[in-house]
């Protein structure tokens, strides 16, 4: 039960903790039954992140289209077992959708005629008894309510009783009752009808051991492919090993793009290419903090988590950047400064702003962190979690081990020191040429 449902159930603010650790307890106190507590903000997410209509966990998919269940049913278990002696596949199972009783009425044609009784007054006198049916519209205060006409509450609790339910003659006579005219029983039915586009679908996940996906996958498609199908009846490789790769690939390109338009910003910054080499392989110890909290929290990794985790390497990086850039003015200012004297005053100037920025930070999320728990905040807590756990070591390494590494291998007082002391008697001083009103520089002695 949400945070806010319990609010209102019981007229205080309920522990959602507890609240939805009892539900699990519940819940996982029938035997036999797996099931899971989230919240829809959580299930949609894991819906994108993981193909939900997918056999979850398996290395490899095979998706069977065709349109009636029991055929269709018999075509996965065809290709199941075609699959099924590869190497490399350890395991086959096809998803078969989950069945439920059903009530079926089907009309008897010669025993309705014997009756007099048409098979469309059948069925609309079984439907209107058992299902309801609308037969107008009711309007009041500006809402629109809808007039249904069903059986009583009652009515159909057995097939016994629905046999039993009576059906008109349109000649006057005495009604018949549903069992006379039609065929009254209990069906298996899926509860979930799955569909890719007009087709129904039936899904055969594949365990795969000892041998590349990549492999295992390409004799897959050879087998389906020498397979003979009915019309309109087909089955197709929809994930696995090609689909993962393809991920895999799209997310290190985008992830080199990312750190790659990083480091030229950090050289830019720094005006050196060393210097901005060793930036990027000491900021990841930002994340250490991050890290950290996430394990204690008792987060995985998540969406929210990998988030933090950005957010956190990204206020790492500007205080590397604004470090650099003071260091610059400095160094500017005054050619003549030693370079400890250039770091030790910048990381002076920088200590103020650095901790500002940080426990600002850090004071807007932490009221955040409290009302985390609550329904629907599912998503931010371990966000909010990981970038405080972050601003404690970002914030370290921004006051020491970026200083110590400008230090090293990006200071440039040394280098305009060294000229400076190579002619310590000259100037170099610009004045104008007469003759094509260029400019060129001119070595006065002092």
């Amino acid at each position: 039960m949400p945070a806010s449902a319990c609010h209102w159930a019981c007229g205080r603010r309920c522990d959602y903790g507890r609240a939805v650790a009892s539900i699990e307890e519940v819940v996982n106190g029938y035997p036999g039954i797996d099931a899971s507590v989230a919240t829809y903000s959580r299930d949609r997410i894991d819906d994108i992140l993981n193909d939900a209509d997918c056999v979850q966990d398996m290395d490899l998919t095979v998706r069977t289209f065709g349109y009636r269940l029991d055929e269709l049913t018999a075509q996965a278990t065809r290709v199941r077992d075609a699959v099924a002696g590869i190497d490399g596949v350890s395991n086959t199972v096809v998803d078969l959708p989950v069945m439920e009783p059903t009530l079926e009425v089907t009309v008897d044609l010669d025993k309705a005629q014997a009756f007099g009784v048409k098979p469309g007054d059948v069925r609309r006198a079984a439907a209107t008894i058992l299902s309801g049916i609308e037969v107008g519209n009711l309007f009041e205060d500006q809402k629109v309510f809808e007039v249904v006409v069903k059986g009583t509450p009652g009515t159909g609790q057995s097939v016994t009783d629905v046999g039993r339910l009576l059906v008109g003659r349109p000649d006057g006579l005495a009604p018949v009752t549903l069992g006379e005219v039609a065929d009254v029983r209990i069906v298996p039915s899926p509860n979930v009808i799955r569909h890719e586009g007009a087709s129904r679908s039936i899904d055969v996940g594949i365990d795969i051991s000892g041998r590349a996906n990549g492999d295992v996958a390409r004799e897959v498609r050879a087998a389906i492919r020498a397979m003979a199908f009915p019309i309109e009846y087909h089955a197709e490789v929809v994930s696995g090993y090609d689909d993962e790769r393809t991920n895999q690939q799209l997310f290190l390109l985008v992830v080199g793009g990312a750190l790659i338009g990083m480091f030229l910003v950090l050289q830019s910054a720094f005006g050196s290419w060393r210097l901005a080499a060793m930036v990027m392989l000491a900021l990841p110890a930002a994340l250490a903090g991050g890290v950290l909290a996430a394990a204690i929290d008792g987060d995985p990794l998540t969406l929210g988590t990998m988030v933090g985790f950005l957010v956190v390497f990204g206020l790492a990086a500007r205080n590397g950047v604004l470090f650099a850039q003071h260091c610059h003015q400095l160094e500017d200012a005054d050619v003549s400064r030693s370079s400890e004297s250039v770091v030790a005053h910048a990381a002076r100037d920088r200590l103020g702003p650095t901790l500002t920025s940080a426990v600002a930070t850090a004071g807007m999320l932490v009221p955040l962190l409290f009302f985390g728990g609550q329904a629907g905040h599912e998503v931010v807590h371990p966000m909010i979690v990981v970038v405080l756990g972050g601003l404690v070591t970002s914030t370290l390494v921004g006051l020491t081990v970026i200083p110590s590494l400008y230090r090293r291998f990006g200071s440039r007082s040394e280098t305009s020191r060294e000229r400076f002391d190579l002619y310590p008697h000259q100037l170099l001083v610009e004045v104008p040429s007469v003759d094509a009103g260029a400019r060129e520089l001119q070595s006065v002695e002092s």
